[in-house]
């Protein structure tokens, strides 16, 4: 989980902070490709097929979004989970780790699990709108 883009990243801040400047827009905004890279492509990519999922059922096989947007949060927990073990046997094995490292580690765990709430979320959502326009008619 700990990629070389949140190793790059955890550099240039670190660099940042020993030269006394602060580079707001390359740590504070990263673009949405760099954060899929930094959650771990094949996570992701696995959660992305799970938005897609979403969004299909709720065109097409509205009783499955909410079963699709269930399995895309429980993905991101996996992988969060997934990531925590990983992170915690790199640094057991790791002597005198920063800890802007083990903080990078963290945020890159993270990803994936925020974006299996968001798409949880779109699924959420997607089942009141059908709900609303069955109730409308």
């Amino acid at each position: 989980m700990f990629s070389l883009l949140s190793a790059q990243a955890a550099e240039a801040t670190a660099v940042a902070v020993e030269d006394g400047s602060v580079v707001l827009e390359d740590y504070f905004s990263p673009s949405l490709w760099q954060l899929f890279l930094e959650g771990g492509w094949p996570y992701m990519t696995v959660i992305t097929l799970l938005l897609l999922a979403v969004l299909f059922c709720a065109w097409k096989k509205p009783e499955l979004v909410k079963l699709a947007g269930v399995a895309a949060l429980a993905f991101g927990t996996f992988s969060v989970v997934l990531g925590f073990y990983q992170a915690a046997d790199a640094i057991v094995y790791a002597k005198g780790i920063e800890s802007y490292i083990i903080w990078g580690g963290v945020k890159v765990a993270l990803l994936p699990g925020l974006y299996g709430m968001i798409v949880y979320m779109v699924s959420l959502v997607a089942r009141a709108f059908r709900k609303c326009c069955k109730c409308g008619k």
